[in-house]
């Protein structure tokens, strides 16, 4: 009798922090599961790199660029593939290339933060038509290559998608829980050794940026003061910051933004977050000790 053939894979590509972490929600219910990192996020060669990844992933990979990551998958022909986007045409070209190398593998699009309910990302008319003409995604989960989009609302998704019923599922664990129950192995994998310095104060002030690394000149007086920078913010550009604030407590941008405000309300009375649409302050809006200030 021949030996059995080898499971095909189910491959997740990662742009950012966040989506390691949805990736990780979901590799228990697909397995088994590959997680391919793309270098657009600090720290990414040695996050995939990390040993905590073998508990989620039988296979991790890091590639320069999204185009490489999802050609690579093309050569593993996988049972399915997770992306966190499919609006555009270069991403359409590129899942007809999986599609006919790799013909039953699934195409599936998962929650990469807020951005994924948003419907306003293609403007111009003409390209909503033409896109719209060829089955390209004006939003996410539209393409006509993708069978499934993966989100932690459904009803929130429907309510300006209500034409891709068909297409949605949601993610079960919500985030919160996953992060409150793993969060050693975590910062383990994010940021290993990190710590936040001694408390000094009752509450704390977090800083969250988006693109733009604009810290407060004045922050609140009596409060711990934190700065979360962007995970796609350059560390030469945090470093030169950071000799600029002393008095700030820098937190590694490779954290996402989620861990650390859960971590922050287990040591202070209150966790004061000013950020600008971030989408850590959607998934950790159950706390009760949470201020929230928008830019």
């Amino acid at each position: 009798m021949p030996p059995p053939l080898p499971s095909t894979p189910n491959v997740f590509v990662c742009t950012k922090p966040l989506q390691i972490l949805v990736a990780m929600i979901l590799s228990s219910e697909f397995s088994p599961a590959q997680l391919f990192i793309v270098e657009s996020f600090s720290d990414s060669l040695e996050i995939s790199k990390s040993t905590e990844l073998r508990k989620y992933f039988t296979l991790t990979k890091h590639f320069l660029t999204r185009a490489d990551a999802i050609k690579a998958a093309r050569h593993a022909n996988p049972r399915s593939i997770f992306i966190d986007s499919d609006i555009g045409l270069k991403t359409q070209l590129a899942l007809a290339h999986l599609k006919l190398r790799a013909p039953t593998c699934s195409i599936f699009v998962y929650e990469e933060g807020i951005g994924t309910y948003r419907t306003d990302l293609i403007k111009s008319k003409l390209k909503k038509a033409i896109y719209r003409a060829t089955g390209t995604a004006c939003r996410f989960g539209e393409s006509v290559l993708t069978d499934k989009i993966f989100v932690f609302s459904k009803e929130a998704y429907l309510e300006s998608n209500p034409h891709l019923q068909r297409k949605v599922r949601t993610i079960e664990n919500p985030l919160s829980n996953f992060i409150r129950r793993h969060q050693t192995d975590l910062l383990n994998l994010f940021s290993p050794g990190f710590s936040f310095p001694e408390k000094e104060n009752d509450d704390a002030y977090i800083y969250l940026s988006d693109w733009k690394l604009s810290p407060p000149s004045h922050p609140p007086i009596n409060c711990d003061i934190f700065i979360k920078p962007h995970p796609h913010i350059s560390k030469d550009e945090i470093e030169m910051r950071t000799k600029n604030s002393p008095d700030m407590h820098w937190v590694p941008g490779s954290i996402p933004a989620e861990i650390i405000i859960e971590l922050l309300s287990k040591i202070y009375n209150h966790v004061i977050i000013n950020h600008n649409n971030s989408s850590a302050v959607h998934y950790m809006k159950n706390l009760a000790n949470m201020i929230e200030i928008k830019k």
